[in-house]
């Protein structure tokens, strides 16, 4: 891009040996202080919705995710960690089974929009399907 004297800013890169300019999150802390956020409002298990695997933004969010639940002396139980590649298809497909689990969460954090919106159609789907039992 520099050599065609095209104008460019790389968003959330993982390397930063590069001297172009760039633009990001800092992730984990991000991660930290949502996860902080849902124990405060008293939410025990957590579901989690990783990202691509490999992605840098996946393993800092998850990072962040499990250094606080660590810190507030909260279980990480794998049953409730789900692999969705930041895609709404596969976070639908993460969330139905989180929800089904034989004690779901009570939260779920989906690692991007996409994934977040997919989950909360999910909920919304699955707790018009079975009112009024529904947890």
């Amino acid at each position: 891009m520099r050599d065609a004297s095209i104008p460019s800013v790389r968003i959330a890169p993982r390397d930063h040996t590069h001297d172009s300019p760039s633009i990001g999150i800092d992730d984990y802390l991000a991660a930290r202080r949502l996860t902080a956020h849902l124990i405060g409002l008293g939410h025990r298990r957590i579901g989690f919705i990783l990202g691509k695997p490999g992605h840098g933004a996946t393993e800092e969010r998850y990072r962040g995710f499990t250094d606080e639940m660590r810190a507030g002396n909260l279980p990480i139980d794998a049953s409730l960690v789900a692999t969705g590649n930041f895609v709404f298809p596969e976070g639908v497909a993460c969330a139905e089974r989180l929800l089904q689990v034989e004690h779901p969460p009570t939260a779920i954090f989906a690692s991007n929009d996409d994934m977040a919106a997919a989950a909360i159609s999910v909920r919304t789907r699955w707790a018009w399907s079975c009112r009024p039992s529904c947890p």
